[in-house]
């Protein structure tokens, strides 16, 4: 999904492309001078294109009929190229820039997730895949990532459906405290108290620094023997022991603690690091051929 913006005014263009940079940074902005664009064939722009003519561009073309969207004089017009099916072309819709600020931010929310997710295949045959994932710190990315890493469970004929079913919940717990409580520095106790100020604080978080520069990254080697995930955030870690100790205390658990023991009771084995910033769960295949593994009954056990 991209942004052209048309106008002979640098500065109007240089205006557009800093509120992308800031509400929508996936989006790419580029630019057509007035000129430019009458050479165009409308065919020829990308699917889902947003046009957006400077004001003044407009008035020359005898294209701001359209009543404005506010009582502001009118700072752009706006419309959306669809060459999917044919060529299909909005009607303009004249804007002030208020207006066209949060048209803006709404593009860059309706772009699909998975184009901001870094996948990257390291290695790959057919009895084994290893790959990074590396994940802004969005927590709508949660349920994307998820869904990704539980399909090579089916991929490989790891386990069934009821083992994945199980390693789901494990895996969106994982997820939630390397987004929620690593990068996004959120205590558990925001939720006890039955308020939205846990997901208030949450979205707030995701778009100031430092919380919105870290990312959650994900290596995940996957095959017949079955499934490895080691997922690290950029956050300050937790006293892991202490945490399993409180999970452990029924008078002490807290909405962490109820998550770690999910964790443990789902993952075939589950490995801290020492600073608490990192997991490794591992799901091993449930094929009647598979190789026991090496200290089945190990839970938990830090590594450096």
């Amino acid at each position: 999904m991209q942004i052209l913006v048309i106008s002979n005014r640098a500065v109007f263009f240089l205006d557009i492309f800093g509120i992308g940079q800031k509400l929508a940074p996936e989006l790419l902005v580029e630019h057509k001078s007035l000129e430019e664009w009458e050479r165009t064939d409308l065919a020829s722009v990308q699917n889902g294109t947003w046009l957006i003519l400077d004001a003044e561009v407009a008035s020359s073309l005898d294209l701001l009929d359209a009543q404005p969207s506010s009582s502001d004089k009118p700072y752009a017009i706006m419309k959306c190229v669809k060459n999917d099916s044919g060529l299909r072309v909005s009607e303009w819709e004249s804007l002030s820039r208020d207006i066209l600020t949060l048209r803006i931010r709404g593009i860059g929310m309706m772009i699909q997730p998975e184009q901001q997710i870094r996948e990257t295949v390291v290695l790959e045959s057919e009895y084994l895949r290893g790959t990074e994932f590396v994940i802004p710190t969005q927590t709508r990315f949660i349920p994307v990532i998820r869904n990704r890493l539980l399909q090579s469970i089916p991929d490989f004929e790891i386990a069934s459906d009821s083992a994945s079913n199980h390693f789901c919940m494990a895996l969106e717990e994982a997820l939630a405290n390397a987004f929620y409580h690593g990068n996004l520095e959120l205590c558990s106790s925001l939720k006890e108290d039955g308020s939205s100020r846990f997901l208030e604080m949450a979205a707030e978080r995701e778009d100031r620094d430092p919380w919105k520069s870290r990312v959650v990254t994900i290596h995940e080697l996957a095959g017949r023997p079955g499934l490895w995930l080691t997922i690290t955030d950029q956050g300050r870690g937790f006293d892991v022991e202490a945490a399993f100790e409180r999970a452990n205390d029924p008078e002490q658990i807290l909405a962490s603690g109820r998550g770690l023991m999910m964790m443990q009771a789902f993952s075939d084995e589950l490995f801290f690091n020492k600073p608490g910033n990192q997991v490794t769960m591992v799901l091993y295949s449930r094929a009647a051929n598979r190789t026991e593994p090496i200290q089945q009954s190990a839970i938990f056990k830090p590594c450096s």
